[in-house]
């Protein structure tokens, strides 16, 4: 499904190995070809989007749900993919309290691009980056956003970390 494009046809044309490929047809005469590496239409980036629903924790503990929590961290495990970042926007009880960016990248160098003893290797295995979070109250939401052109992102997982709040004091 796309809420940006309108496919009339779709059918598979044999690239110039002659593997077939998929192709689109859409609502003004144009035919696109599908399964490229870029991401992008046109020279337009596609946007990348990911929500959580809020959540008060509830399901790790009932006893916590009710109560008043305080980010500490966020980290996000991902497959490197480019020196571009991914934005996270984070949200208590539905109000933005922080923005978060990550970058995308390997934190390497390319094989014939660094210096023996100096430089790291980069490598497409999962890694983690974690970075202090802000913000605090009962529903935690996080919105996750890239719409750079040819800017691809992996997420594996979002792990939150956050303390309880004494409920006398609000702190």
């Amino acid at each position: 499904m796309s809420r940006r494009d309108v496919c009339l046809s779709l059918w598979l044309r044999p690239d110039i190995n002659g593997v077939p490929s998929p192709a689109m047809g859409d609502d003004a005469g144009f035919v696109w070809l599908m399964d490229q590496e870029l991401r992008n239409k046109d020279g337009v980036g596609y946007p990348v989007t990911f929500e959580t629903a809020n959540t008060d924790f509830g399901f790790f503990d009932q006893q916590i749900a009710t109560r008043m929590k305080a980010g500490q961290f966020l980290e996000l495990a991902f497959e490197p993919r480019g020196a571009w970042d991914l934005t996270v926007e984070v949200f208590w009880d539905d109000t933005l309290t922080d923005t978060i960016l990550f970058n995308m990248g390997s934190g390497g160098a390319t094989l014939g691009g660094f210096i023996l003893d100096t430089d790291t290797l980069a490598s497409t295995s999962v890694r983690s980056s974690r970075t202090k979070m802000e913000g605090s109250g009962r529903r935690l939401k996080l919105v996750a956003e890239n719409a750079g052109l040819n800017q691809d992102v992996s997420m594996s997982a979002f792990y939150v970390g956050l303390t309880l709040m004494d409920e006398r004091t609000g702190e």
